[in-house]
């Protein structure tokens, strides 16, 4: 029984420790797309390939999230987290979600005066750099795709990391065409794209701060509360339920 319990045991690590360096290719990859995006999109001045580093800069914390809490479920109580280590999850994943917020503002303001001062421009001569930053991204995001879903029976944590990639993917083919036309003369397109990212980036990030303010919290939904309750009260020689 002992020997049983030993091979068990190894088992579910070496399960968890697949899993976790999984996780850290993908933050590895994913942190690589921000600081390409970031610094060539600046260099372009593309506010489309910019709002498609702040939404792979969220995909990072998502995972980054996803890689704690991977990490704290394997992590035993101790003598001062007597119920665990499962709230560092959504602690960072409430700091973050404020500060993405910040950052699909910002980016949403921008769209707004470049079209509204019709400063709608690229740095031409580096034009080219836009594409290459596009392309690399694309090239990570189907990658991680690929990884990720190889990796998928791993558990939760994979298939969340895998519809992150799968979600990042769709942002930056629409930066794509936003940077595209523009470069083509339609010089709003790029202003245009930045405002859907940075909009979609705002839901998401508000959407991750109230999830994670929840859990803080320790709320329940009432659906939940309610489904629970229906299932005590079936059990037979059940009086009531308080």
């Amino acid at each position: 029984k002992s020997c049983i319990n030993e091979h068990s045991v190894d088992k579910i690590m070496h399960y968890e420790g697949r899993k976790l360096r999984t996780l850290k290719i993908s933050v590895i990859a994913i942190a690589s797309v921000v600081f390409v995006e970031m610094f060539l999109g600046l260099l372009v001045g593309s506010l489309a390939i910019l709002s498609d580093g702040a939404h792979a800069l969220l995909d990072v914390t998502a995972t980054l999230i996803l890689l704690l809490a991977a990490r704290a479920s394997m992590k035993p109580p101790d003598e001062e987290h007597t119920y665990g280590h499962g709230k560092i999850e959504p602690l960072g994943g409430f700091i973050s979600g404020l500060i993405l917020l910040g950052t699909a503002i910002f980016l949403a303001f921008e769209s707004v005066l470049r079209i509204v001062r019709n400063e709608l421009y690229l740095v031409q001569e580096w034009k080219f750099a836009g594409f290459i930053a596009i392309a690399y991204t694309i090239c990570i995001d189907l990658l991680r795709i690929v990884i990720l879903h190889k990796a998928e029976k791993e558990g939760i944590t994979i298939k969340a990391d895998l519809y992150h990639a799968m979600a990042d993917l769709g942002s930056t083919l629409l930066a794509l065409f936003g940077f595209g036309f523009t470069v083509l003369g339609l010089s709003v397109s790029d202003a245009l794209a930045s405002f859907i990212l940075s909009a979609t980036l705002g839901y998401l990030s508000v959407k991750l701060a109230w999830t994670s303010g929840m859990e803080l919290s320790d709320a329940v939904s009432r659906d939940t509360v309610e489904k629970i309750r229906r299932e005590i009260a079936s059990i037979k020689d059940v009086s009531n339920v308080r």
